[in-house]
């Protein structure tokens, strides 16, 4: 064998060898590499990080636990005002864009003190990938379910894009980049916040209900 065909060999070989261990990592950083270049719902990451969060605020604190997981953007206020001493929460309902750029979770909460109710959390993805959330709204009333391992899942419909109307987000509002879910926040008639979502089914907006 030549010398010249031992070098493109050995050449060939490195190249495959370099090829392999960019698709195990690839594996290994989390599936499909073609995932990270494209915006896809998953609904599975929210609730990832829903879970991480309660987790933490068992631990550390509510205050500490929601201060870790909140968007760069929130003020210390607002996270202050919106973290009760919840010693329990459960998401039940993760509703989510087409693109994934933007998730609502509803679930219900137990205080340490006994109270009890419902929550909503607007979650967005950030340019690392990861989901910090933006609001965090909580309501008193319903008694607290144990948890279960079933949370339910909805996706926008990624159809028919062109035909949403364009709409400007103000305070207390918010939309994804492509516009298949939008909330607002409202008073309700006993006086706290709640969150409302809508999502866009091919044709039209939806109301999306708490389970």
């Amino acid at each position: 064998m030549r010398r010249g065909d031992i070098t493109r060999r050995a050449i060939l070989a490195s190249a495959g060898a370099m090829l392999a261990t960019l698709a195990l990592s690839a594996c290994a950083a989390g599936g499909d590499p073609r995932d990270r270049l494209r915006a896809v719902a998953k609904p599975g990451e929210v609730v990832a990080a829903e879970l991480a969060m309660a987790r933490a605020m068992r631990e550390d604190g509510s205050l500490e636990g929601a201060t870790d997981f909140a968007a760069s953007g929130v003020a210390a206020a607002q996270i202050a005002a919106n973290a009760p001493r919840v010693a329990r929460s459960q998401p039940r309902l993760i509703l989510a864009s087409c693109d994934g750029t933007l998730s609502v979770a509803k679930g219900e909460w137990q205080g340490a003190d006994g109270g009890s109710g419902t929550y909503d959390t607007v979650w967005q993805r950030q340019s690392n990938g990861n989901y910090r959330w933006v609001m965090r709204l909580f309501q008193i009333g319903i008694p607290f379910a144990e948890p279960d391992d079933f949370i339910a899942t909805r996706v926008a419909s990624c159809d028919n894009l062109a035909a949403i109307p364009s709409r400007i987000a103000g305070a207390g509002a918010g939309a994804s980049s492509d516009g298949t879910l939008r909330w607002r926040s409202s008073a309700t008639a006993d006086g706290t916040a709640k969150i409302s979502v809508e999502m866009w089914d091919g044709a039209t907006f939806e109301k999306a209900e708490q389970p």
